[in-house]
């Protein structure tokens, strides 16, 4: 009886390189079928409205470079980390997405570095030769994070704070690709745990801020859709089975709600961020527990395609930042004006007053607001009013006990009033 043998399979870390890649040179073309065309597509067309009809204020241009430089990126490293030539949908899509969510209005320089941030994670920070992190969404948490408010989240007016933006990218989802990609358990659950957290914050914050501004300020959040439709229900990086979707989907929002205690604007993003990081390191620990330490780098770092790949993003990183910093980096340069100011107590000045009671006292059905409200009357007025030369002040404090709300300070000069 004839024996046969198999050859062990090759680890996905030890994948050959692009030398013996490129046997196959042709082009890899995304199928007409390809879901991430209706993606591509859906986000040119929010740009193309953003910069002709909103407000965006990232110009045409910069838009444009930075999905051109993703995708000349896309395409160098793919060949040389991978020896295929590609056709950049995902790099398509990736920028956009960034370009749509990032405010990067400074200069042009500022543009590369989500773009290097985006593309590089597809190839630095994979498992088995797969990217765990979504680009887009690694790449607007990590420049929010590490950019110095440089880079900061797009102005949520850039929308145009309507409903109807909302809605229409919502229609446009669900009519081109949302029943197609088979996220339907992902994007309905995380919605319905969004809204239920939204309900819990807007609870607990009934006394300091209106439900309802909550509720709108969600429905009204073009990138929360952006990251609800286009993010997490991409197809690398999320569950695969609905019960996967659900679990993922009530994680995240759980997470989200931790971070609303210490940040309060695009938490959905971080969110993910720790989300993924946490799959990541799993992953990675599990090998270890099966293969070794050793065994383990040895696989996954320490192989000609993850060496080309930490050399490329690695030395791209180290160019740019060098650059940044011999050319780009903002200068300040302390002027000396002559004077300082000095802080001069009420024993000295004669100017005191006294909190009062007015945040109790107006109608309860307004208490959420009365800060707001009342505090826009803090003012002071200056002039000389008895015309001695020197000038004299008129304050309005309506937070103040009732003596203090209302009061004119002579000058006496030497800093010292007298009311």
């Amino acid at each position: 009886m004839a024996q046969t043998t198999t050859k062990p399979a090759q680890p996905p870390e030890q994948l050959s390189d692009p030398a013996q890649d490129s046997a196959n040179t042709g082009w890899i073309w995304p199928s007409a079928s390809d879901p991430r065309w209706p993606f591509a597509g859906t986000l040119t067309l929010y740009a193309i409205l953003g910069t002709t009809l909103l407000g965006f204020n990232r110009n045409p241009l910069q838009i444009l470079m930075t999905i051109l430089i993703g995708c000349l990126l896309d395409m160098g490293l793919a060949w040389s980390i991978r020896g295929q030539r590609i056709i950049p949908l995902s790099a398509w899509i990736s920028c956009t997405s960034i370009a749509l969510l990032l405010n990067y209005s400074h200069n042009y320089y500022m543009l590369l570095l989500p773009v290097l941030i985006t593309v590089g994670s597809k190839y630095v920070l994979t498992f088995k030769g797969r990217h765990v992190f979504n680009p887009s969404m690694f790449g607007v948490a990590i420049s929010l994070l590490c950019a110095n408010e440089l880079i900061t989240a797009a102005p949520a007016y850039q929308w145009g704070g309507s409903l109807a933006i909302s809605a229409f990218i919502l229609m446009v989802a669900l009519s081109l690709f949302a029943f197609k990609i088979r996220k339907g358990a992902l994007i309905v659950s995380f919605l319905v745990f969004y809204t239920l957290q939204t309900a819990l914050r807007a609870w607990i914050m009934r006394h300091h801020l209106p439900p309802e501004t909550l509720f709108l300020g969600t429905l009204t959040s073009a990138p929360f859709f952006i990251f609800t439709f286009y993010m997490i229900t991409d197809p690398q990086t999320s569950p695969k089975t609905p019960k996967g979707q659900i679990i993922f989907a009530f994680v995240l929002t759980c997470v989200d709600l931790v971070l609303h205690k210490y940040e309060s604007v695009f938490t959905f993003f971080y969110a993910a961020l720790i989300m993924a990081s946490g799959k990541f390191l799993f992953l990675h620990l599990r090998e270890i527990y099966r293969e070794g330490l050793f065994q383990r780098l040895r696989t996954a770092l320490f192989n000609p395609r993850q060496g080309r790949a930490f050399g490329l993003v690695g030395g791209l990183a180290a160019i740019m930042a060098g650059a940044y910093v011999l050319n780009s980096k903002p200068a300040v340069s302390a002027v000396a004006i002559g004077f300082q100011f000095e802080n001069i107590p009420p024993a000295q000045s004669g100017i005191h007053t006294t909190m009062g009671n007015a945040l109790n006292e107006v109608d309860p059905r307004l208490r959420h607001i009365a800060k707001w409200l009342l505090s826009v009357g803090d003012a002071v007025a200056v002039g000389d009013f008895d015309g001695d030369g020197r000038q004299d002040l008129f304050f309005t404090f309506p937070m103040k006990q009732h003596a203090d709300r209302n009061a004119l300070y002579r000058n006496l000069g030497g800093f010292r009033f007298e009311r």
